[in-house]
């Protein structure tokens, strides 16, 4: 009776008399263990057929016998009902199939979860650089403000010959060159205060870079350096032209309608006409750093030196305020 046991569990089902159960069961495992139906596994397939060509043929013709009765005896003596066992089987394939399903369904749940983070992290992500771009796009509103006030200030400095120590000391100008200075310590206040509310990182250290060139420039128009002070003509001479050359970089540049200046404001940096003036302008900024540094060589102890050291800081100050 233990063969008949083993050969109902190889067939997967409970004990039963009906041989159309027992038919169908043999025709799905057939079916399924069949070596053609898997050629990979063919050699393990071929004895599972075995098996179930075995039991199928033992349980055909057991029930043929007859001697089926509802219960069989274990070699252990003990009788169980057919139907206990089949509860008992149907109880353990319940169990596995459960376990199976919450893991099925623990893995689905822990990779939406990972879906659902990495679309969160997108979302805030593109809604950080969306934000960022609006508040670019308004800080570059502001900028323009600043930068027209250092337009005004600059060009009206170099259109009124300010930059000129003989013509500003006449006395009908003095007055005027006095109201400039305060009104470029205005603007610089005014920068600095404009400056610090701006959102972006980008425009908030272009207004910081701008207050610190207004600083250097404000310095270099209170204190020119007097002619007395040098008494070599050919150093004062090679003093005079580097400083024209920086003032003359100057007045061009701070023309409203110039497109590098244009360009700094904010405006498109992609034609061909900006692009070589820009590359103009930074040839003549390295051709004026070049006549200060001949006269540095050539004079290192003129007394001029640290005039024309605060010209070095006013280039490069401007260089990276727009360029």
């Amino acid at each position: 009776m233990e063969d008949i046991y083993k050969a109902f569990e190889i067939l997967g089902i409970s004990y039963t008399t009906d041989m159309s159960v027992v038919s169908k069961a043999f025709r799905v495992l057939a079916k399924r263990y069949h070596p053609d139906s898997n050629p990979q596994k063919s050699a393990e397939n071929q004895k599972k057929m075995q098996m179930i060509n075995e039991a199928y043929s033992l349980i055909k013709k057991y029930l043929k016998s007859g001697e089926f009765s509802g219960s069989i005896r274990e070699p252990t003596g003990r009788t169980h009902d057919v139907k206990e066992e089949w509860v008992h089987y149907r109880s353990r394939w319940e169990k596995a199939w459960e376990e199976a399903r919450k893991k099925r369904e623990e893995k689905i749940r822990m990779e939406m979860e990972k879906r659902r983070r990495e679309e969160e992290f997108l979302r805030r992500f593109w809604e950080k650089v969306a934000k960022m771009k609006k508040v670019e796009d308004e800080d570059e509103k502001k900028f323009e403000v600043i930068l027209n006030y250092v337009l005004v200030l600059i060009k009206f400095y170099y259109k009124n010959n300010l930059h000129n120590v003989s013509i500003r000391s006449r006395p009908y100008n003095i007055a005027v060159f006095d109201g400039y200075v305060k009104k470029l310590r205005e603007i610089i206040k005014r920068v600095e205060f404009e400056g610090s509310k701006l959102g972006s990182e980008r425009f908030s250290e272009k207004a910081r870079i701008i207050v610190k060139f207004l600083n250097v420039f404000l310095n270099t128009v209170m204190f020119p350096a007097p002619q007395s002070i040098e008494r070599v003509a050919s150093a004062y001479e090679s003093y005079s032209r580097l400083v024209e050359s920086t003032d003359r970089i100057m007045m061009d540049f701070f023309n409203s309608e110039n497109p590098v200046f244009i360009s700094a404001k904010g405006g498109k940096r992609s034609s061909d006409n900006q692009k070589e003036v820009m590359a103009k302008y930074k040839d003549r900024i390295k051709k004026a750093l070049d006549t200060i540094e001949s006269f540095l060589t050539g004079y290192p102890s003129s007394p001029l030196v640290d005039y024309a050291r605060g010209r070095v800081e006013m280039l490069e100050s401007f260089y990276y305020a727009f360029f």
